[in-house]
């Protein structure tokens, strides 16, 4: 038996010498590595991914569920807590509430759904922001009413 390689342009050749077949047409050229069909490494094509973190549009947040999700006195807390509107890590030993870690995330996203805050993704480490400047012009006063309450 005669076995046919192709490592690119280079031919190997292992086996008898009984074997006629000959090989496939080669394959179509394809852009350097680390260039995309614009030259600027990126896909033309390819769309955005969508962010694992969505956040409402302000216009969609209403004052309803901004109350709803800060009748809760852990998640009236953390809002205390970055009301600097400052990236705040989101794990559980910094924030030191006697809940599970589920809990916690739980609270995150409720707060993140009512359209009170973003995630933002650094690596493998998550921060919370509070969205203050846009909650202040939706609903002003809402935020200073709750840091003095």
């Amino acid at each position: 038996m005669f076995v046919k390689l192709f490592f690119g342009d280079v031919l190997a050749e292992a086996g008898g010498a009984d074997d006629t077949r000959t090989p496939g047409p080669a394959a179509e050229p394809t852009a350097p590595e680390g260039e995309g069909t614009n030259g600027t490494g990126l896909d033309d094509c390819a769309p955005e991914a969508p962010s694992p973190y969505p956040v409402p549009d302000m216009s969609d947040v209403q004052l309803v569920e901004v109350l709803r999700a800060l009748a809760d006195p852990i998640r009236l807390d953390i809002v205390r807590r970055i009301a600097d509107g400052a990236a705040h890590p989101k794990t559980s030993d910094v924030w030191a509430f006697d809940v599970q870690k589920s809990t916690l995330s739980h609270h995150f996203k409720t707060l993140r759904e009512a359209g009170l805050t973003r995630t933002i993704v650094n690596g493998r480490q998550h921060d919370i922001q509070l969205r203050r400047s846009e909650l202040d012009e939706r609903f002003p006063g809402l935020i200073e009413s709750l840091l003095k309450g």
